[in-house]
């Protein structure tokens, strides 16, 4: 039995993702495909699928850590998928290939298929999150950045997070500038979602919180 985790607001997109996905582990193994619920644990699950806003890629998802040997990550990318820097991801995200709601049906199904073979032939217990965390390379901030993106996260103005920190307005864009740039995304609206559905996710964050 392959086990799917599969988390997405989508219902119509995930109602076809799981059909795809049924097809191709019939033809190609003897065995069925089960759905876990939301709250099961994901330390089950064969294949994880999950939407990320822009820049979750560099961030820590402590719930992944128990990730099952040889699973598969199936990212649903919201972002720009050609600006994806492997480099930069936690170890959390190995065994992870990134998709686009648009990709067309034929190279999702190469991929996917590519990607759960190669997670098969990688199991080895050590590989990937399973390493720890003490060398991870998951995108760290100052208090000052994380300050700052959370007020934004709530609507606060440049203007007025100035006020508050006591900072010029100068310095405070330049820390959001710098925290976009770590995050390797591109304006307002990405920053915003990537910090909601973060917390959204976890349920905890290091990142999105106003001290």
């Amino acid at each position: 039995m392959i086990n799917i985790f599969f988390d997405d607001k989508n219902e119509y997109y995930k109602f076809g993702l799981l059909g795809l996905l049924h097809e191709i582990i019939e033809l190609h193994t003897d065995q069925k495909t089960h759905l876990l619920g939301l709250r099961q644990n994901l330390s089950r699950a064969d294949i994880i699928i999950r939407a990320y806003p822009a820049g979750a890629e560099t961030l820590c998802h402590p719930e992944l850590i128990e990730r099952k040997p040889g699973s598969l990550l199936v990212g649903i990318y919201e972002g720009d998928i050609q600006t994806l820097n492997s480099s930069l991801m936690p170890y959390c995200f190995d065994n992870a290939i990134f998709i686009h709601r648009t990709e067309p049906i034929k190279r999702l199904v190469n991929r996917i298929l590519f990607a759960w073979m190669r997670a098969k032939v990688k199991i080895d217990g050590k590989a990937g999150c399973r390493k720890g965390c003490r060398d991870c390379k998951s995108v760290e901030l100052s208090l000052q950045e994380i300050k700052i993106i959370s007020y934004i996260s709530h609507g606060f103005t440049i203007a007025r997070i100035a006020n508050i920190l006591g900072l010029s307005v100068k310095t405070v864009s330049a820390h959001k500038r710098r925290v976009m740039r770590k995050f390797n995304i591109k304006n307002n609206v990405e920053l915003i979602t990537l910090c909601k559905v973060t917390l959204q996710i976890t349920n905890q964050s290091k990142v999105c919180f106003i001290p």
